[in-house]
Order: structure tokens, then sequence, then C-alpha cells
């Protein structure tokens, strides 16, 4: 088993020195919510903060949309940024899987129109790498107040606004742009949070193997909620958080290519999962102690008179009552 500390550690470090994490140099984390999964990614931004460090990039779980300005154009380009002030800027409480921002200023979706509309045959390159068939245009919107003359738009297949795309194409379309700049930047790895967010299983499948394969001078820590993808995965590393309710500092550390079936998955994780937490450990030894003596020992007793019960779960708290009810004086 892992610890939160060791394993943030691990990934800042080893992506610093070019190694693998532990087989591979990519990695998969994977949990439910509320699981511990963000602590995971304040920790890794944090040592890049700490550290002055502009070798990692970060697109955090609102940075998937492409926005048109209702006002103004914003002449914006990704250019205009740093892999540091944008990985600061999301890292703040304000903004982590809050708001999809650039900097505190602007628009993460505008900011992205911008730069698709200052370099549109570039784009149309790179697109067609991930999804062959769709051609951006530049095109006229119309003045509504005079309905004469206007200002550049961005058109899919010059039919339709680029705002109108679906959610996972424009998801798509994002994570694609910022990969590519924080490539250009010189960055070693990419850190995306929720990244099975508007894709289903087929889909993300193959837009992580060919993310990996594209961007192959690359790492990527790609931390998702979906388990069963991890038996269709070659050539990463996984790490499988446990539920929030047990012991939140201990994760288990997998290789996606020893992962033969779907049931050996669902075993790893239910076994993993299922683990009691120490405080559910402790108030199971002093309701066994109630039932076979009337009163708690010593040591149960002084560990127990430290519990609060607004910080249990539910199933902690009915052993907490219980115990509380039947627990004899310690007189």
């Amino acid at each position: 088993m892992l610890n939160m500390q060791y394993l943030s550690e691990l990934i800042y470090t080893n992506t610093l020195q070019n190694k693998n994490y532990f087989y591979h140099k990519n990695i998969i984390v994977a949990g439910n919510n509320s699981t511990g999964k963000s602590t995971l990614i304040k920790r890794i931004l944090q040592n890049a903060i700490e550290n002055n460090c502009d070798k990692f990039y970060y697109i955090d779980s609102q940075n998937r949309v492409v926005i048109e300005p209702t006002n103004d154009r914003l002449d914006m380009r990704y250019a205009d940024f740093d892999p540091l002030s944008i990985l600061s800027t999301r890292y703040d409480p304000d903004f982590f899987s809050k708001k999809d921002v650039f900097d505190k200023r602007y628009s993460g979706g505008v900011v992205t129109y911008s730069e698709l509309l200052g370099d549109l045959e570039k784009y149309n390159t790179l697109l067609n790498v991930f999804m062959p068939g769709i051609t951006l245009t530049k095109g006229m919107l119309l003045n509504e107040k005079t309905i004469i003359g206007g200002t550049d738009t961005i058109k899919v297949d010059g039919k339709y606004s680029i705002s109108n795309l679906s959610s996972s194409e424009a998801a798509k379309i994002r994570l694609i742009m910022e990969i590519n700049y924080a490539n250009s930047r010189g960055c070693k790895a990419v850190v995306i949070d929720e990244f099975d967010d508007h894709f289903d299983s087929e889909n993300m499948i193959l837009f992580i193997e060919r993310l990996v394969e594209y961007f192959s001078q690359m790492r990527f820590v790609f931390v998702i909620h979906n388990f069963e993808i991890l038996v269709r995965i070659n050539g990463m590393d996984a790490v499988i958080y446990n539920n929030g309710k047990t012991t939140p500092d201990e994760i288990l550390s997998v290789d996606c290519d020893d992962i033969t079936e779907l049931g050996q998955i669902y075993r790893i994780r239910s076994q993993y999962i299922g683990k009691k937490s120490s405080k559910e450990i402790l108030l199971s030894s002093c309701v066994s102690d109630i039932v076979k003596r009337g009163k708690l020992n010593n040591k149960n007793r002084a560990e127990y008179k430290r519990l609060n019960r607004k910080d249990l779960n539910a199933k902690e708290r009915i052993l907490f009552d219980y115990i509380e009810e039947h627990a004899q004086d310690e007189s």
C-alpha cells in the first residue's frame, strides 16, 4: 500500500528525473468522489509552485469548453500565459474545480476561442489527427443591430457555430489544444482531472491511446472515476483510491498490463475499498469488550474517549452510540 505523501512525491520527482513511476511513464489515478484524488493533485501542484517548476501543466475538470465571446473580441493567445502561472491560478481555492480560467481575469473558454481564431490552419491540422472529419472555418457573424458588416466567428464544417459543438467534442478540442500548448512550452507532464467526464468508455480509451502516442515525449497523469477501463489499458501504471469513509491515506498500485479480466479489477477494488478504517476497528473492538466483559478495557477506553461523534461516518456512529449506551461506568 502507498500513502498520499509518498505518491505525490514519487510522481513529482520521477517526472523531473525521467524515471518510470512504477513500471511505466504514464499513470491513471482511479477512485470515486471524496476519496482523496483532489488532495493528490493539489500536492503535486503545490510542489511545482513551491519549487517554481514550470515542467508540470494542469488541466482542471472545468477546462472543457470553447466559448464564443458575447461582447468585444478578446485578443488573447495561449502564448500570453506561461504554464506555471496557469497552474498556480487553477490551484487557487477560488478556482480549483470551480471555474474555467487561464488567469484571474480571463475565462479559459474565451481565451481558447481567441487562440483558435488566431491560427485555424494550425489547429485544423492538429485536430485532424484526433478528430478526422471536423473542419473549423472562419465565418461572419452579422451585427444584430445594423444587419450589415459583422465580426469573425468560427464555424464547424461551415455549418454551425463552434459554440454548438457537443460537450464531448468541445472537451476533446480543448484538451488537445492545451496539451499541445504544454508540449510546446517544454512541460514534462500534464495532470488532467476527471478525464472521463464527457466520454464513454470506448471513446475515452481510444483518446487516451492516441494522446499517449502522439505526445510520446510527455507524461500523463489521468485522474478518472471509471475503474472498468483499467482492464483495457496497456503500458500504464494505475493507482486505485479507497472509499473516503475508509482509510484515506492508503492507495493501491497496479500495473495495467497485469489486469486481464474485469472480475479481477472488481476483486482488487472490493478487497481494497472494503477495508475498515482505524476508527471502525477501534469501535468494533470496544463493542466486543462490552459483549464479553460489560465494559471497555483501559486502552480502548482511552482511545474511545478521544473520538468525536460528529467526525464519524454513519456506520461508525451506530457503533459509537451502542458503546455510549451499554458501556458500564469506569468505576
